[in-house]
């Protein structure tokens, strides 16, 4: 529970801790896993720290073996049992100060007591740190599980167990866990074919029926990278998870891959978790900056960029006047022949009629009524025709002396 306390407790190292052995384990030294200054939010406030809505402090976290310590203005201890959640949240408090994320915690001071108020902690300490603060939180949380599992069959899907005491999975899991965090590089392993996708196997069907569980896992893969869609698979005991970057999911695998689960039903024994990964997932980025899988998007609910349109711009001249502007030329031409083109041999078949056939001669004549096979009429006459020659007549009658000339025929 949280306890407010007078003054800060005695820490000891690990180094110095594993340095000699105590008298007692069951009055051994308080052992510090991590500590860093942080700033924290508590809503609503317990009784033991004076009633209100929220309190915002700053000042330094200890994370030990035995409990969470927090001293600021004023200085308070949370007994790990106490703690029923906790992840990493990338929703932080206003009043935390610009951070990415923060450790997120769900306190019960009574446990026992269903009605009980649940009171939310947001710790926001140095971005580079929060991944080994988590993790350290881990560890210490598995080190005192709950008392009362409720006769949950699945209980143990937490990584380390929640019974009263570690069970034989959890103890295999925690010692899993331990040999992750004292690697020296702490960044996921390279995977052929990695990527943004994971499928999770193996998993019992109680898992799909408690929400509470479904929580517990969101919460364990939010804290290894930002989750963007979850896909729960209960008839095939499988789920499928869409993170934001391949290396969290590749993170992930390294993490919980051939993890084992406790489960207590009957005929059914330890199924061990196995996770995969599956096609690359496209994602889009909505208005407001949330990340989104591609094919989720409902395109009905955004508006549609205009159809784009062709310019037919006129070029502008060697040196545009004051004030010219582009002119959009018309659309081509859809017509077999324009309109002024047909208006012109329309007005050049009316000139022709009315002139005739002046220079006499034979002639090509289509009867009005428009049959297919055209008429020809000679007429012949010796009287000469007293009318005015065209051009092209006078142009003939003056090369008519260059008419007769032949052309040589070339030689063999």
């Amino acid at each position: 529970m949280l306890t407010p306390i007078d003054a800060l407790p005695q820490f000891v190292a690990r180094d110095v801790a594993q340095s000699s052995t105590p008298a007692s384990f069951a009055n051994g030294p308080d052992v510090s896993v991590f500590d860093s200054d942080a700033s924290i939010r508590l809503e609503p406030v317990p009784a033991a720290l004076g009633e209100g809505a929220s309190l915002t402090m700053h000042g330094h976290l200890w994370l030990s073996e035995q409990r969470l310590v927090f001293g600021g203005d004023k200085i308070f201890q949370i007994d790990y049992p106490s703690i029923a959640l906790h992840a990493v949240s990338r929703e932080v408090p206003d009043s935390l100060g610009k951070h990415d994320s923060c450790l997120y915690c769900q306190i019960d001071d009574h446990a026992d007591d269903d009605e009980s108020e649940v009171h939310e902690l947001w710790i926001a300490i140095d971005d580079q740190k929060l991944e080994s603060a988590f993790e350290a939180l881990s560890k210490c949380a598995a080190l005192h599980p709950s008392e009362d599992t409720g006769g949950n069959p699945f209980a143990d899907i937490a990584p380390f167990g929640s019974g009263a005491a570690l069970s034989d999975t959890g103890r295999n899991n925690l010692a899993r866990f331990e040999a992750m965090l004292d690697e020296s590089d702490s960044t996921a392993a390279t995977w052929p074919g990695a990527s943004n996708t994971l499928l999770f196997a193996n998993l019992p069907p109680a898992f799909f029926e408690s929400q509470e569980l479904v929580d517990s896992m969101l919460a364990l893969l939010g804290a290894y990278g930002h989750l963007v869609s979850w896909e729960p698979l209960a008839a095939f005991g499988r789920s499928v998870a869409v993170f934001a970057t391949t290396e969290e999911a590749s993170r992930v695998k390294h993490a919980l891959d051939r993890l084992a689960l406790e489960y207590e039903g009957d005929g059914v024994g330890n199924p061990v978790l196995r996770v995969f990964f599956a096609s690359d997932t496209p994602l889009s980025t909505l208005p407001d900056g949330t990340l989104c899988a591609t094919h989720k998007l409902d395109v009905e609910q955004y508006l549609k960029p205009p159809p784009p349109e062709r310019e037919f711009l006129i070029s502008p001249p060697g040196s545009p006047p004051v004030g010219w502007e582009p002119v959009v030329e018309g659309s081509p031409n859809t017509k077999t022949l324009a309109e002024d083109l047909m208006k012109a041999l329309t007005r050049l078949a009316e000139q022709q009629e009315l002139e005739g056939n002046s220079l006499g001669g034979p002639m090509v004549f289509v009867p009005e009524s428009r049959t297919d096979i055209p008429s020809v009429m000679v007429h012949e006459t010796e009287d000469e025709i007293d009318c005015p020659k065209r051009p092209i007549s006078e142009t003939r009658t003056g090369i008519a002396g260059i008419s007769g000339i032949h052309t040589a025929r070339p030689p063999l």
